[in-house]
């Protein structure tokens, strides 16, 4: 697919089925309505600024404020692994191919998303320590005369990051086709896979797709000004369509090298009815075949045959009546002279 193919069916696909949207969007619903109670909950202990710090310490607002503090932690964390694993169930979709949302499944999608955020954890610590030793090892060897090398650093580090990013759009796309994190850390295939998509390709889509959520996430910034409402709306339903149009183009980017294998074998087009009814034809053919129909005609006259001669032979014998002494023929069960049985 052309990079405006795949954007235009990226920024299309979430819309497709709206209802889907809103049921795959739960995970973000349930953060929004945590990140409410704990805005709530930071207005109330804002409102006790003229309290001393003990009283606030030891009174129950501040107790709730921590639970409800960590809560909003732990959901955001859990909500956020189960949305990465949706998306990673939008790209096996994707590849299949399908055009359809995924159902939500909450198993899978937290594994899936766990082993999503464990690959893109290796894949970006591993430059991330290099550029940290590199720092380190500038300062100790240049002292004050290390401005210039932490410059060359941080773009260094910038485009490490950028190629990072490409190959690893590549293996989550890897991880969702084979759901093996191996095969998604296996760096030297992963290169060759992005080499045959083409590298500056997955660059400039994740490039346009980033620049156009970019604006739209603009937009959104004014629609969580709305009170209370506003926040849900972004929350909920803008940032779930953000994710899967980004995800769907991850897939329609990878499908682009598997979907003639694909095509090739698990999407085989059943027989055609052409197919069918030649078949049909053969066994008609088949059944009306003239050297079986003289074989089954030569069967039936012999056993004609065989049942007149028998016939003939039970008439040749006869039997004769104890009571009359009349003869009968072998096959008569009662005399035909005095009518009594034989």
């Amino acid at each position: 697919m052309e990079i405006s193919d795949i954007i235009e069916d990226s920024f299309k696909y979430p819309i497709s089925d709206f209802k889907k949207l809103l049921i795959l969007g739960i995970p973000f619903l349930v953060i929004g309505i945590f990140a409410l109670l704990f805005i709530f909950e930071s207005i109330g202990i804002s409102a006790l600024s003229d309290v001393s710090e003990e009283a606030i310490l030891s009174s129950p607002l501040f107790s709730t404020f921590l639970i409800t503090t960590l809560l909003f932690i732990i959901v955001t964390i859990i909500c956020s692994i189960i949305m990465n694993g949706i998306g990673i169930s939008v790209i096996k979709e994707t590849i299949k191919p399908s055009d359809s949302l995924p159902n939500i499944e909450l198993k899978t999608n937290l594994l899936n998303g766990i082993k999503s955020l464990i690959v893109s954890f290796i894949y970006i610590i591993v430059p991330t320590i290099i550029f940290f030793i590199l720092v380190g090892i500038g300062s100790v060897a240049l002292g004050e005369n290390s401005g210039i090398l932490y410059i060359i650093l941080i773009l260094l580090y910038i485009i490490a990051i950028v190629i990072v990013g490409i190959l690893l759009t590549v293996a989550i796309c890897r991880l969702a086709e084979t759901n093996s994190i191996s095969e998604a850390l296996n760096i030297s295939n992963i290169i060759e896979i992005g080499k045959k998509i083409g590298l500056i390709k997955i660059f400039a889509t994740i490039l346009i797709c980033n620049v156009i959520l970019g604006i739209i996430s603009l937009v959104g910034s004014f629609i969580s000004m709305i009170p209370i409402i506003g926040s849900i709306i972004v929350i909920y339903i803008l940032y779930t369509y953000m994710i899967l149009v980004t995800y769907r183009a991850y897939g329609l980017l990878y499908r682009d090298i598997t979907g003639n294998d694909v095509s090739q074998t698990a999407f085989q087009q059943p027989p055609t009815p052409i197919e069918n009814n030649q078949t049909e034809n053969n066994n008609e053919i088949k059944d009306f075949n003239p050297a079986d129909n003289n074989e089954k005609q030569d069967i039936k006259e012999n056993t004609v045959q065989n049942n007149e001669k028998q016939f003939n032979d039970d008439k040749n014998i006869v039997k004769k009546c104890k009571n009359c002494g009349s003869e009968n023929p072998n096959y008569a069960t009662f005399c035909v002279n005095c009518g009594n049985e034989l």
